[in-house]
């Protein structure tokens, strides 16, 4: 349910409204603000970003460390062999 239907619902001629948040005198009902739910869900969406942001910067650097090693090892290898055939000579 969207919460401006909510305010919309709980306001009656017995409310008023004080710093933006909706008070039903009868029942002391409190409604959340829609700008603080705005705020939370940006403040959720903003972590999400930067965890996905995070993660992608750790795939990529991980990718290039995998590689890096690949060509080390193989490097390595050339140069066993080639110390093998020298020995062998």
């Amino acid at each position: 349910m969207d919460i401006k239907f909510l305010i919309l619902y709980w306001k009656s001629r017995d409310s008023h409204v004080k710093n933006g948040i909706i008070i039903n005198n009868k029942e002391k009902t409190i409604v959340l603000q829609y700008s603080k739910v705005l705020k939370s869900r940006n403040e959720w969406k903003e972590k999400a970003i930067k965890r996905a942001d995070e993660n992608r910067e750790y795939r990529k650097a991980k990718k290039r460390y995998l590689n890096t090693i690949a060509v080390l090892r193989a490097k390595n290898l050339l140069m066993e062999q080639e110390a093998e055939e020298k020995k062998n000579n």
